[in-house]
């Protein structure tokens, strides 16, 4: 975050010319995550505290919605399972930006489950900034095996039928670990939604 993007440097890093990426830097723009300051450049957008709960409150309500089209379509539990063993196979070679992505994609593919094309539409839309919000919550495993561990137990609620289970197993997976990057970030877990039932979690 706060990176300076020069497009010649970009530009012969990725060996293209500089309209591509003068292109790419303005889609940036207006998805929010890269910040153009006249006379100054372009930066890569610093989150704040606040930008991250407020990510992860949507979070929580289309996510939570989408699980739950997910369970009422009966949709195939192995593409996620599948991303899970993506996520490892990043985790073992020590790859945390590999990781990141992985775990995006299970969060992707659980959208494309709900078919329903508005909802996998916002969560396209919110792509970047969903995964810059990953990126700082990861930062906070030191073991990034962890990481795919904790996505194991949404798959196997989803998969025992209980829907409100599987919510609370969801809102517990999403909200258990994000605390430790508002707390780095200067905010903390208050400014989180409450997952609705707690209760239904395995002691």
């Amino acid at each position: 975050m706060g990176e300076r993007l020069v497009e010649s440097q970009l530009a012969n890093d990725l060996e293209t010319s500089r309209a591509p990426i003068r292109e790419a830097l303005q889609r940036l723009a207006k998805e929010g995550l890269v910040d153009e300051r006249p006379h100054q450049g372009t930066f890569v957008v610093t989150l704040s505290a606040e930008d991250v709960s407020e990510m992860y409150n949507v979070r929580l309500g289309l996510e939570t919605t989408g699980l739950r089209l997910f369970m009422k379509q009966g949709s195939a539990t192995r593409p996620l399972r599948e991303a899970i063993e993506m996520m490892e196979k990043a985790a073992a070679k020590g790859d945390r930006p590999g990781v990141v992505a992985a775990e995006f994609e299970f969060h992707r593919r659980l959208a494309l489950g709900a078919q329903n094309n508005v909802l996998s539409g916002l969560f396209t839309d919110l792509e970047g900034r969903v995964m810059m919000a990953m990126a700082l919550d990861d930062a906070s495993f030191e073991n990034l095996h962890e990481v795919a561990a904790e996505h194991v137990p949404v798959v196997e609620a989803i998969e025992g039928g209980d829907e409100q289970l599987a919510v609370a197993v969801f809102e517990h997976h999403l909200v258990s670990t994000v605390g430790q990057a508002l707390e780095r970030l200067g905010g903390d877990t208050g400014s989180l939604l409450t997952p609705l039932n707690p209760s239904l979690l395995p002691k």
